[in-house]
């Protein structure tokens, strides 16, 4: 019986982790046809379309673009005629087309992002969407529904039902985060009524960067004290508050983007492993969730593809800038000598995002 039972949970973690991977790859997929949609749009020529590395699950042409599909789908890329020195000079190429389309070309994979977010919020408004602190005003209690591993709250020993009378001289009612947030990295004594007792715990709350100010964290998340869905909205209304949603939730993570490279902000970033365990989370709470992450990913994918990088979009787009501003094209010797430095950047940030994933989970 019990070897049923640990298959039966193998299985079923398979198969989230099978739903994260293709939630994960259509995210990235959707990003990608974007850039694809305004080549067409603009008759650039696309050779490739191409999802994920790794073992090729599905190499098909279609049109004049070949739609490949790797087993991995971590990166994507569209191959516009011109890229490659072998590809004859026509009118379909992506340097013959003006500043504005070539803008287009390269923010397509953005903007498809944004607009995969709106309407996932949209459509969960009319459903009615679970409240996340990032895109309402939630209203917190007193009682500790979780306590954060390797946070000042765990290292102090403060315990799930734990509830928090007053920090110092300040008495807590639904004010828990705000008191918490007002103190970055300063030593507070906490007030706790545990079961039938009352106890005092000493604590150095630690901090975090977001959008230029530090706020202070003790690594708990309270209960809350109101109604944790929102009711189902009219369309013309879910399309309203799904807009405003999808713009808190971009300023959001581009604070988060913004302030990415200090210690402390670097920290509080996923990598591949924690957007895979976090998608799979939320596929096992149910298909709203689940939408409701892809959202966030789809967003996340967004705002991080603003950032100047030139193997990203953002800097893309301020590559064709300065060519625009100073009316000619910078050297190929200079384009690479950037990408490949940036390139290098990003791996090592993206490989220390990983294995501090990785230690996160197994220690």
């Amino acid at each position: 019986m019990i070897i049923f039972q640990n298959l039966f949970l193998v299985v079923k973690s398979i198969l989230f982790l099978a739903l994260a991977v293709f939630g994960v790859g259509f995210i990235i997929g959707f990003h990608e046809l974007g850039h694809l949609i305004f080549c067409k749009i603009f008759k650039v020529a696309a050779p490739t379309y191409s999802i994920g590395m790794g073992p090729k699950l599905l190499n098909k042409k279609i049109g004049t673009t070949n739609y490949i599909l790797s087993a991995i789908p971590l990166g994507g890329y569209v191959e516009m005629a011109g890229e490659k020195k072998d590809v004859p000079k026509g009118e379909h190429l992506f340097s013959s087309r003006s500043y504005y389309q070539k803008i287009c070309i390269m923010a397509g994979g953005i903007s498809f992002n944004i607009l995969f977010t709106f309407l996932c919020f949209s459509f969960l408004y009319m459903v009615g969407i679970p409240k996340h602190p990032i895109l309402h005003d939630i209203k917190f209690g007193n009682i500790i529904k979780q306590v954060l591993p390797k946070t000042p709250a765990s290292q102090a020993g403060i315990k799930k039902g734990d509830q928090i009378l007053q920090i110092g001289r300040e008495k807590i009612g639904n004010n828990l985060i705000d008191i918490i947030a007002a103190q970055p990295d300063k030593e507070v004594t906490l007030y706790i009524k545990r079961g039938d007792e009352e106890i005092t715990i000493p604590v150095k709350l630690s901090s975090q960067n977001i959008d230029g100010k530090n706020i202070g964290i003790l690594g708990v998340q309270p209960d809350l004290i109101d109604e944790n869905t929102m009711k189902p909205m009219s369309i013309f209304k879910a399309f309203a508050w799904g807009a405003h949603s999808t713009y808190r939730a971009l300023t959001a993570y581009g604070a988060l983007v913004k302030n990415m490279f200090h210690k402390k902000s670097i920290d509080s970033v996923g990598g591949p492993i924690m957007v895979f365990s976090q998608t799979m989370k939320s596929a096992e709470k149910g298909w709203l969730y689940f939408l409701f992450m892809l959202a966030f990913l789809s967003v996340g994918l967004a705002a991080l593809n603003i950032l100047p990088l030139p193997i990203l979009d953002g800097g893309q787009i301020l590559i064709l800038s300065i060519e625009a501003i100073i009316r000619h094209s910078l050297s190929e010797v200079i384009k690479e000598y950037i990408f490949i430095t940036s390139w290098i950047g990003f791996l090592l940030l993206t490989i220390y995002i990983t294995f501090k994933d990785i230690l996160n989970i197994f220690w």
